[in-house]
């Protein structure tokens, strides 16, 4: 890399091309980190990644900060835009769930094989008169909202593996529940 000094790489000193394939690594390697952590980017979610890159690169820029290497850089970046993206993601995600909750995406098929025939409000009542308060915090949190049980484990102030087996038994027990119903 022309970026390279001999006390490190700064961003401002990266030629164009440089840039541009930093950019496509950096992209490259956040969308994966989001992949794992089970994020799949569609055509609405891809340019918030795009955006929360170029704002990580521009907000390092800025700062110029000097690293010791090309790789350090691109981690550094990388984590950053990932952190940018997924707090984006979580308001996307809360916008999108009150506005329109999908249904226009959902079959009625689906609904009915999946849910029973119940309606929204008839699961939503359902599942909180049968769960305790903090139960149903925690469904909700996790899967409306879009938390991961690490950010779980920062939110109640629990052990990660105790909110994933509190998970499973919630959602045992309203499995069972849904089939006494029928």
């Amino acid at each position: 890399m022309n970026g390279k000094k001999s006390n490190g790489i700064k961003i401002s000193d990266l030629s164009y091309k440089e840039y541009q394939t930093l950019f496509r690594e950096i992209l490259s390697y956040t969308e994966r980190i989001l992949y794992n952590n089970g994020i799949f980017l569609d055509n609405c979610l891809r340019p918030i990644l795009e955006d929360s890159v170029t704002e990580a690169i521009l907000m390092f820029e800025k700062k110029e900060l000097i690293f010791k290497d090309y790789n350090t850089l691109r981690i550094w970046i990388s984590k950053t835009a990932f952190n940018m993206f997924r707090n984006t993601f979580k308001t996307y995600r809360k916008i999108k769930l009150l506005d329109s909750r999908e249904a226009q995406r959902i079959s009625s098929d689906r609904i009915e094989n999946t849910y029973k025939g119940y309606t929204w409000e008839d699961l939503k009542e359902i599942i909180g008169s049968n769960c305790e308060k903090d139960d149903y915090e925690l469904l909700e949190k996790h899967w409306l909202e879009g938390y991961s049980f690490v950010e779980l484990a920062e939110i109640f102030k629990k052990e990660e593996s105790t909110l994933r087996q509190k998970n499973k038994r919630i959602l045992e027990n309203l499995k069972v529940l849904f089939n006494k119903l029928k």
